[in-house]
């Protein structure tokens, strides 16, 4: 009995071991099932929310690419304008522009202007095929281009329809310029040039229809030297701005920005370099005159001595006179001796003349040389000169040694007038062009007369 109730004890011991390993089997089983769908439901979330924050990424890269991107553009617009404005600014002093065809070019454009005959007489004589020269920068604009236009060989028929008329290898020369810009400028192929004034729209060019011939423009070295020459520009560029503000008023302002179009102009006159050039030179012969007048002042002798006497007085007839050449003494320019071997009208038989010629508004007080004789120089029947009809004997002014005659000139005092009469009526105002406010102002002019007196005594 014992054994029994103790096997029936372990049996129950062991059912209720199972029970309640059964029992806790079946709890861990359903929280295992309980992580698993919590796992999965993260698994989701995250899913998701790897998915929104890649859509989100994708976006905000888009957004950065496309103001990149704009930016990009910005920048690539500015530095095209930035390009633009450095070129035209580095061929603002750009004057003259010589393109250069070598002896190939030029057969290749003989072999084209002689390919085939033009059948249709409208089109004989048109341009058939045109060459482009580089682009280049000038006048503070770029994009300039010379063309060169070929020509057939063959005009079509004469006036008269019967005869045909040929215009040799004939080309055109234009010019292309972009718009807004105007030019004053000389077109040049070979020795042919033309002056043209044109305001350039970037569609069409400006130039001369038949300028000149290839054969006959061509260099010695074969090539054609074809171009321009710029005496005036003027650039105008306009650009779209708001109204601007005071930087000097705080704040904004509250009216707010005002739209409009800002024009500016860029003048260059190449002229202008050259005339103040010319007037600098005018000025400087006129300085140099003048120091050479005031060098002139302390000159008091002038010596002029003649070879062969002999054989001039067999050269020169009678009023037949030779001269010297001009000259300058005691502060006055433009004087001359003029010495008659045989005498003047008047003079004496075997008798020389001798005079002094000055410039108008001069009075002299001189003494005149020749040889060993000395007179003074009075005045005579010819307007501005002064000296002797009868000065002396020719044999006697001729030196016994050499056979010269010395001739020399001795100021004793200078006395020089310079006129000149201006008028006191105001200079007309430019585009006045009523004739009668003009013969009013002409009966209203009051003349000034100048006159200017240097004197020069010498001791």
């Amino acid at each position: 009995d014992k054994t029994e109730q103790l096997e029936d004890s372990e049996r129950k011991n062991r059912e209720a071991l199972a029970e309640n390993l059964n029992t806790e089997l079946k709890k861990l089983n359903g929280e295992l099932k309980e992580s698993c769908q919590d796992l999965k439901q993260v698994q989701l979330q995250d899913a998701e929310d790897l998915q929104s924050a890649r859509r989100e990424a994708e976006a905000r890269s888009a957004a950065v690419l496309a103001e990149s991107r704009a930016d990009i553009q910005l920048l690539q617009g500015e530095t095209t304008r930035l390009n633009g404005f450095c070129a035209g600014v580095s061929g603002l002093s750009t004057r003259q522009v010589e393109w250069c065809l070598q002896e190939d070019t030029l057969k290749q454009l003989e072999r084209l202007q002689d390919h085939g005959q033009v059948d249709d007489p409208a089109l004989a004589g048109d341009a058939q095929t045109g060459f482009f020269s580089p682009a280049f920068e000038a006048a503070g604009a770029s994009g300039l281009q010379l063309e060169l236009r070929a020509h057939t060989r063959k005009s079509g028929p004469g006036e008269g329809g019967d005869e045909e008329e040929t215009t040799g290898n004939q080309c055109s020369l234009y010019l292309w310029a972009p718009a807004g810009l105007q030019l004053v400028f000389r077109l040049f192929l070979g020795t042919e040039s033309v002056i043209l004034r044109h305001s350039f729209d970037g569609k069409t060019p400006c130039g001369l229809k038949r300028m000149g011939s290839i054969i006959e423009q061509k260099s010695v070295d074969g090539t054609l030297r074809l171009g321009m020459e710029i005496h005036e520009s003027l650039v105008e560029s306009t650009a779209d701005a708001g109204g601007g503000s005071n930087p000097m008023a705080g704040g904004e302002d509250p009216r707010g920005p005002m739209d409009g179009t800002l024009s500016v102009q860029r003048y260059l006159n190449h002229r202008l370099y050259e005339l103040m050039q010319s007037q600098g030179r005018v000025v400087l012969d006129q300085l140099h005159k003048k120091v050479d007048v005031m060098r002139s002042r302390a000159i008091r002798r002038v010596q002029w001595r003649l070879e062969n006497g002999p054989l001039l007085f067999q050269t020169f007839a009678k009023e037949q006179a030779v001269r010297s050449t001009a000259f300058q003494a005691a502060g006055i320019g433009g004087m001359q001796l003029v010495f008659y071997p045989k005498g003047c009208a008047g003079a004496r038989q075997g008798f020389c003349s001798f005079f002094l010629s000055c410039p108008p508004g001069c009075t002299l007080r001189c003494w005149l040389w020749a040889g060993r004789w000395r007179r003074e120089a009075r005045p005579s029947d010819q307007p501005e000169m002064v000296g002797r009809v009868n000065f002396a004997r020719f044999e006697n002014v001729i030196d016994p040694v050499d056979e010269s005659v010395e001739l020399v000139l001795e100021i004793e005092e200078a006395h020089q007038t310079r006129k000149a009469t201006t008028s006191s009526q105001p200079l007309p105002l430019e585009g006045s062009c009523d004739p009668s406010n003009s013969v009013e102002a002409t009966k209203d002019v009051s003349w000034i007369e100048r006159c200017d007196t240097s004197t020069t005594k010498i001791q």
